[in-house]
């Protein structure tokens, strides 16, 4: 297990309610529901809206989270050759950022279903080939 490959930290927002925690996030830039944020900002940007509403700001920011992502897939480069494929298991919300990430555009992804199956190609640029099949 590589410590990259973990969960997108909340900050004081970990287990709170959704409900609770969009109102608290979004309520102050017109939107209460976390897809309606993200469609209009961004996934990565919403990370900074996160942190900055986080009364003690330890929620993960954006610059936060792709570093770490990035640092994770940097590790696979290194440790596999080529030809090699990997499986790499994470939570929905730390694939969502990956993918946000490694897709041009950053576009809009919705979250992932579970058990869904991205693949990311890490040879050269990493780049996203399917998301949440």
């Amino acid at each position: 297990m590589h410590k990259d490959v973990r969960e997108v930290y909340f900050g004081s927002f970990e287990g709170i309610d959704s409900t609770q925690t969009w109102n608290m996030i979004g309520g102050p830039l017109g939107h209460f529901k976390q897809d309606d944020l993200i469609r209009e900002h961004g996934l990565l940007k919403v990370r900074d809206f996160m942190h900055d509403a986080d009364p003690f700001h330890e929620a993960e920011t954006a610059a936060q989270i792709e570093k770490r992502i990035k640092q994770a897939v940097g590790h696979l480069q290194d440790e596999l050759e080529d030809g090699d494929q990997a499986i790499v298991v994470s939570h929905g919300t730390y694939l969502r950022n990956l993918a946000t990430i490694y897709t041009e555009g950053h576009p809009y992804l919705r979250q992932p279903k579970n058990g869904g199956i991205t693949i990311l190609d890490v040879t050269d640029t990493p780049k996203i080939i399917s998301y949440n099949q």
